[in-house]
C-alpha cells in the first residue's frame, strides 16, 4: 500500500485531532483507545515515555496542572510506505487562559489494527514553552 483512500485520510486526521480532543475534554480512557496495543508516546524534550498503564495517570495529572488548556493541531503531512504504515509530521500549540503556553511538533507512526487506525508511537517535541512567572 503506497497510497491512502479518502476515507483512510479522514480517519487518520480524526485520530490525530482526537488526541487533543481527549486531552482537553479530560478523557484519558478515550485517549487510550487511540493507541495500538503496546503503543504510547514520548515527550522528547523532557525524555518522558508514556504508554499502557501510565497513560491514564499522565493525562489526569496534565489536566490538573493545566485545567483550562486548549490544544490545536495543524500542518498535518501524511506519508505512507509500501507496508501501509503511515507517518504524520505536524505542528501543535497549547493555550492556557487565552495565551500560548507552548508549541512544538508531532512525529507519529500510525498503523491499522483490527480495522481501525491507531497510533503505534507518537513523538511529541516542544519547540517552546512559556516560563512560569516568578513569585515574590
Amino acid at each position: 500500500m503506497s497510497s491512502l483512500t479518502a476515507d483512510d485520510t479522514r480517519q487518520i486526521t480524526n485520530l490525530i485531532h482526537g488526541f487533543f480532543q481527549c486531552l482537553d475534554s479530560k478523557d484519558p480512557k478515550g485517549m487510550e483507545a487511540l493507541f495500538a496495543k503496546g503503543g504510547g508516546f514520548r515527550l522528547t524534550t523532557l525524555e518522558i515515555d508514556v504508554s499502557g498503564d501510565n497513560l491514564t495517570g499522565f493525562v489526569e495529572g496534565l489536566n490538573k496542572k493545566f485545567p483550562n488548556a486548549q490544544h490545536w493541531e495543524g500542518n498535518i503531512v501524511l506519508t505512507v510506505d509500501d507496508e501501509g504504515i503511515v507517518t504524520n509530521k505536524s505542528y501543535w500549540q497549547a493555550q492556557q487562559n487565552g495565551s500560548v503556553v507552548s508549541y512544538g511538533t508531532h512525529h507519529d507512526t500510525i498503523i491499522k489494527e483490527e480495522g481501525k487506525w491507531v497510533f503505534k508511537h507518537r513523538d511529541i517535541g516542544h519547540s517552546w514553552r512559556a516560563t512560569p512567572p516568578a513569585t515574590n
